[in-house]
């Protein structure tokens, strides 16, 4: 059982299609995951995703996470230690297909709490997410 906690996602995006999202000129939590098909709701649950990450906006946004997620991808190093282990599990040329989509929750709160709130948001997504399919997302080291 998951915590009832609510985390506001935003829909599923289709990664591609990011540079279209104005809204990842902020920081936030984010949920990366692999589907044939995109799914309605965002089930922060889901066995498709494949790695949880966060920004606190302190030195990065969530357009620049993103970006250095792609790139530790496809390049196998860098400074994205999720996209340096997605390189290894499902390899760079996965990062260019149809089927990898994100979804991300911005915090309304003042920058103290907002940082605070970000943090607790990634640890309940991780905390849930391995209670419920009895490991971490498969990028993610925790």
């Amino acid at each position: 059982m998951c915590s009832t906690f609510q985390i506001p996602f935003s829909n599923w995006i289709l990664w591609e299609n990011r540079a279209k999202c104005t809204d990842l000129k902020s920081s936030g939590v984010y949920l990366i995951a692999e589907f044939n098909e995109c799914p309605a709701i965002v089930d922060r649950l889901a066995g498709e995703i494949f790695y949880v990450g966060e920004t606190t906006g302190r030195t990065q946004l969530l357009k620049t996470r993103l970006s250095q997620f792609e790139k530790s991808a496809q390049n196998g190093n860098g400074n994205h230690s999720g996209g340096r282990k997605f390189h290894t599990v499902k390899g760079p040329a996965k990062m260019k297909s149809k089927t990898i989509y994100f979804s991300y929750a911005l915090s309304d709160k003042d920058a103290e709490l907002k940082a605070m709130q970000i943090k607790m948001w990634e640890r309940i997504c991780l905390y849930d997410f391995t209670r419920e399919n009895g490991k971490a997302p498969c990028c993610n080291s925790v």
